[in-house]
């Protein structure tokens, strides 16, 4: 926009010092705004190409992150106030998103191998209390716990029938 303006202006002066004849400052004119205009356009562009650059890498992080190709990604904290920071901000608030529920799942996952260990030793006194969005390994939590509950109360009548077993009550079935 400011190249446009620029160059407009430059244009009226020309044509209007072009029209009294003096040539000698029209070209003076020329090379002012011409190197203006070129000064300017190369400033933007390097602006937008360093926006760019710097989002072309944090976006690649990024994919790294959620593809769980990297366990660990730097926040961008110095953003720029223009189209290229607001989606680095963005991208910032799907990290932390994305952290928070990777965390979430995790403590999940960790409890049902804690859980299943203890099952695998015979305690049945375990369950899964960690909370996750993810429907698939909040159904998991779910089931492992209804299993559970359902093997430690198959366990509990099959020593109750072998208790009976023991004191000669042959009456009880398994």
């Amino acid at each position: 926009m400011f190249n446009m303006l620029l160059s407009l202006v430059g244009m009226i002066t020309i044509g209007l010092v072009g029209y009294f004849e003096m040539t000698d400052i029209v070209i003076f004119l020329i090379v002012i705004c011409g190197g203006t205009v070129a000064i300017s356009s190369y400033m933007i562009h390097k602006n937008i190409s360093s926006g760019i650059e710097t989002f072309e890498q944090y976006f690649s992080e990024f994919l790294n992150f959620v593809s769980m190709k990297q366990n660990k990604i730097d926040k961008i904290t110095n953003t720029r106030e223009d189209e290229i920071g607001s989606i680095l901000a963005k991208i910032n608030d799907a990290v932390d998103l994305f952290e928070t529920n990777l965390q979430h799942d995790m403590k999940v996952i960790g409890e049902i191998v804690l859980i299943t260990d203890k099952v695998e030793q015979g305690i049945f006194s375990c369950r899964s209390q960690a909370h996750t969005k993810n429907p698939m390994l909040a159904t998991l939590s779910i089931n492992v716990n209804k299993m559970i509950d359902e093997l430690e109360m198959i366990m509990k009548d099959l020593i109750t029938v072998l208790s009976a077993y023991a004191g000669d009550d042959f009456t009880r079935s398994v």
